[in-house]
């Protein structure tokens, strides 16, 4: 390994004075690829962290990132290093310390391309706002044009976008718990991006506010599961879910998102919790 990097932690002791409690060149120097080192300086697995928490971790991050937590790793990449692609939920911060290098961002749709499950000549016009989770799956609403309907709901995820649901008339019998000649319709993108209706849950689950046309025009809170694709519906609405779940307050954080059938939902049956059952 040709990376040496020298880390100097300080903490306290007994009395609150500062003290350099590691100095050493870095041990935990490894190589994914051929070109390619890097080494873990220092982490913490508690958000915010706990600042008279002095273990050190570092040694035992085998990940990119690590949950609730902070990763500060320093990389080597040498000339022809082959390029990385990697999706997190996370926010990396990059800073060059010596050197150049160039960064390819992975592109998951833009507006002319081809929507899935619409026929030939339909094109995306606009995007919502997207939402990802914890393993790097991207979900977005969007409209098109020159196909069935006007808009829908797809996810990114194995390198492929994959329509959800969307508001095509011809798609009778695929609201779960509904008539057989409802549908999925009424999706709306505002000017600012903003699309409620739809989060992230426990797993690989999607969770969605919808509305439906047909005859029963049964509104609800449906799960879709990213492994498999399955739909299914676990409330039923009398009016109209539009909003799917608050926006957290400045200084406000959770693991998981939590529904009130009050607070968002209007006469959705029942109060409810993703981490129940959903």
């Amino acid at each position: 390994m040709s990376l040496y990097v020298r880390r100097v932690v300080t903490g306290h002791d007994e009395n609150g004075r500062a003290r350099v409690i590691i100095d050493e060149i870095s041990k935990t120097v490894v190589s994914r690829r051929p070109g390619q080192e890097s080494t873990v300086v220092w982490a913490t697995d508690h958000m915010p962290p706990r600042l008279g928490d002095d273990r050190d971790i570092s040694p035992e991050i085998e990940t990119t990132t690590i949950d609730n937590g902070i990763v500060f790793r320093i990389g080597k990449f040498s000339p022809g290093v082959a390029a990385r692609v990697h999706r997190t939920a996370a926010i990396d911060y990059a800073a060059i310390i010596s050197g150049e290098i160039a960064m390819e961002l992975e592109r998951i749709a833009r507006t002319g391309e081809p929507v899935p499950g619409q026929t030939e000549g339909a094109a995306f016009t606009v995007f919502s706002n997207p939402i990802i989770d914890r393993d790097g799956r991207v979900a977005f609403w969007a409209g098109y044009e020159s196909g069935a309907g006007d808009g829908g709901l797809y996810v990114y995820q194995d390198g492929m976008v994959e329509r959800v649901l969307d508001d095509n008339p011809a798609n009778t019998g695929e609201v779960p718990g509904a008539d057989d000649g409802d549908y999925f319709g009424d999706f709306e993108i505002t000017a600012d991006g903003d699309a409620p209706g739809f989060s992230w849950g426990i797993g690989d689950r999607l969770i969605i506010s919808a509305e439906t046309r047909g005859p029963s025009r049964t509104n609800g809170i449906y799960r879709w599961r990213a492994s498999d694709g399955a739909m299914k519906r676990r409330r039923l609405c009398t009016v109209s879910p539009r909003l799917l779940a608050r926006r957290l307050e400045p200084g406000e954080a959770t693991a998981s998102l939590t529904l009130s059938s009050k607070a968002s939902f209007g006469s959705c049956s029942g109060n409810w919790s993703s981490k129940s059952g959903i």
